[in-house]
């Protein structure tokens, strides 16, 4: 990466994926029922000199208000329903300041 000092060896890229139905963002989930929850945590490592991955992870997280994924949300993510057996739960409001996993 030319004009940057190059400070570290590696960097994490991550991506949030959220409850969503058909229209959902147009309307910014103001529907009756539309809540926006956590349900998914993507990260890469990527070597910063070339841009390679080299780890990865996801995380599914279970709704807690809308525990059914739509179906738009599953062909959206690739990700059936049945994936979302083995997941984790994360507390909406943390009372000690950090997120129960």
């Amino acid at each position: 990466m030319t004009g940057f000092p190059q400070i570290r060896d590696h960097a994490i890229v991550f991506d949030l994926e959220f409850t969503a139905w058909q229209g959902s963002v147009a309307h910014r989930w103001s529907r009756p029922g539309e809540f926006t929850e956590l349900v998914q945590i993507g990260a890469v490592k990527v070597d910063v000199a070339s841009l390679n991955v080299v780890d990865e992870i996801t995380v599914l997280v279970r709704p807690r208000i809308n525990p059914v994924l739509s179906d738009y949300l599953v062909e959206l993510t690739g990700s059936p329903m049945t994936r979302w057996r083995h997941t984790v739960s994360i507390s909406p409001r943390p009372t000690t300041g950090s997120c129960a996993l």
